[in-house]
């Protein structure tokens, strides 16, 4: 049976944001491929040992193929139905992009970014993609 390089692609990505929350002495809780729906993980922040109850929700996009060609920025393209999800999730959540080939790592506040474009639609009409630099 064989094992995609997709999900050994995802897995780096998942392992380096866990590695980064653990690092910070914060909690990383994996939401399994059976239960994610758009969403990877949530982090529970912590503060001098004691569990503060605020959490993040996190979707990590993980793959050389989001960093741009100066490789200064990821571009991730995203479907209206997981712009429509984020937007009106309980929790504020940010989109995680990791680079294996470069160790590179960037994040973008989705709920802000949403915002942000509707504000430039409101202008100029493009495909919607989301960037972090």
């Amino acid at each position: 049976m064989k094992w995609p390089k997709s999900k050994i692609t995802g897995n780096r990505g998942l392992l380096y944001v866990k590695q980064v929350v653990v690092e910070h002495g914060d909690i990383f809780r994996e939401i399994h491929l059976e239960e994610d729906v758009g969403i990877d993980a949530v982090i529970e922040f912590v503060n001098d040992n004691e569990a503060l109850g605020r959490l993040l929700a996190i979707q990590i996009k993980s793959g050389d193929s989001y960093l741009a060609s100066e490789q200064d920025k990821f571009i991730v393209p995203v479907d209206e139905a997981h712009l429509h999800y984020w937007q009106h999730y309980d929790l504020p959540v940010v989109l995680v992009c990791y680079s294996p080939g470069h160790n590179l790592a960037a994040w973008q506040d989705i709920k802000g970014y949403i915002q942000y474009q509707k504000r430039l639609e409101k202008v100029f009409r493009k495909k919607r993609f989301l960037s972090s630099q």
